[in-house]
């Protein structure tokens, strides 16, 4: 079926009606944000039957529900070298239970990898900050 100029005008008017839910695109095509996909905006009946489809409201309900945080790597870094623990432990599933039970998601040990040179780096250019804390980074 073609799409007639009414029907085309009242894409962007669904879209204002759910503002959080959908985003009209270049080909003026419904798009939901939630669900990633484009929705068949001929009738408005197909849009309210994709908000209260299972799928769009398992996304709603994941984007309401509050997300655990990271804790800054830089601090999850200097707590675990000073304490002489290894980062391949951020793996154990220990460790991962424990940051969850703080509320927050376990850092990956390869992102963590990555910023201990540029740490150890500013550490060393800022006298201030070297006091006291260079073994932390395998520099004396």
């Amino acid at each position: 079926m073609a799409r007639t100029a009414s029907s085309i005008a009242k894409v962007p008017a669904d879209a204002a009606e759910f503002p959080t839910d959908f985003v009209v695109t270049s080909g003026n095509s419904l798009f939901c944000k939630l669900c990633s996909t484009v929705v068949c905006n001929e009738r408005r009946s197909s849009v309210l039957n994709h908000r209260n489809s299972t799928k769009h409201t398992r996304a709603k309900d994941a984007e309401n529900e509050p997300r655990p945080t990271l804790l800054p790597a830089e601090k999850v870094i200097t707590s675990f070298l000073s304490a002489d623990i290894p980062l391949y432990k951020l793996n154990n599933p220990q460790v991962k239970s424990l940051f969850q039970f703080m509320g927050y998601n376990a850092p990956l040990e390869s992102c963590c990898r990555s910023r201990v040179a540029s740490m150890a780096e500013k550490n060393m250019a800022d006298p201030e900050l070297a006091q006291g804390e260079e073994h932390i980074y395998g520099h004396r």
